[in-house]
This record gives C-alpha cells, structure tokens and sequence, in this order.
C-alpha cells in the first residue's frame, strides 16, 4: 500500500483492511462498536458507559493468537458488517 492512503466515509461502518503485514508473520485485528457511550458529546442520558467500552477494547486487545479475527464486536459478541 505505498504511497496510498485508507479513508473511511464519515458515519461509515467500516475499518482498515483486517489483516496487516506485520514485521514477521501477520497481525490479526477485530473492531469494536460499543454503541452509544456516556461521552461529551453523547450526553449524560445514554445507555451505555465508557468503562464499559474500555472493558470490550481491553478483550479484544487480550485476546490469544487463535481467538477471533476480522471481526467486529459490541458487549464481547460479533456483529455483521
């Protein structure tokens, strides 16, 4: 990908490429959507917390080497993409 740069659409549902050329071997990545979170600009009336986005970013990034990959997650389960 020299020389090219990856731009998603604002507002889109979509991610980088799923697999990445690593130094050695490849590095598997998931993505997360944790929904409406209680931010700034989501408002103190929304459902969900950002402690609760940090506990589904920190297993994602935990997981082993032969758990899920290429996927997108929300409260720890695959959604379609």
């Amino acid at each position: 990908m020299s020389g090219s740069t990856w731009r998603a659409p604002s507002g889109s549902n979509t991610s980088p490429p799923l697999r990445i050329p690593a130094l050695e071997g490849v590095l598997d990545t998931n993505a997360m959507r944790p929904g409406w979170v209680r931010t700034n600009m989501g408002g103190a009336g929304v459902p969900g917390s950002t402690e609760e986005a940090v506990h589904i970013l920190l297993w994602l990034a935990t997981l082993p080497s032969d758990g899920p990959n290429g996927g997108i997650f929300r409260d720890r389960s695959p959604i379609p993409w």
